[in-house]
């Protein structure tokens, strides 16, 4: 039974053409939601810690949010920040260091719907706590 499966696998892998594979650099782990960007999700993450060469962190896809606001920051703009929304009505903020929305495949422009590929992170800037999105790609939706 695993031979047949095996060949089976093998013979869709040759049907499909090479302008159907996407090459990235990473693997996403699960589709997440907005809301789902909270305190018991990162601390499930954080069980998983410490992450470093052989132990990743997770990679989560968050399809069919839309750019709320785009903008630059940091002391000469070298940084992107977006605020995404879903249908929720759920607002989350995601920054790319050293990053601008012209270093990305596909144009980013507010009101946009698209998938993220991000990082659920936790920040500490002057004193302030906030969960956030650390943006790895983004995949056009069809």
């Amino acid at each position: 039974m695993i031979d047949k499966l095996c060949d089976e696998l093998n013979l869709a892998f040759t049907k499909i053409s090479k302008n159907s594979l996407v090459e990235s650099d990473y693997i996403v782990d699960l589709n997440l939601q907005l809301r789902d960007v909270n305190k018991n999700t990162y601390e499930a993450i954080s069980l998983l810690a410490p992450f470093g060469e052989g132990n990743r962190k997770p990679i989560f896809s968050f399809p069919n949010v839309t750019i709320f606001s785009i903008e630059q920051f940091g002391k000469t703009k070298e940084h992107l920040k977006i605020v995404f929304v879903d249908e929720s009505r759920t607002f989350v903020e995601a920054i790319a260091w050293f990053k601008t929305a012209e270093n990305y495949k596909i144009p980013l422009t507010n009101g946009k719907t698209l998938t993220l590929i991000a990082y659920i992170e936790e920040s500490r800037f002057l004193g302030r706590t906030q969960l956030r999105l650390k943006i790895i790609d983004f995949i056009e939706n069809k």
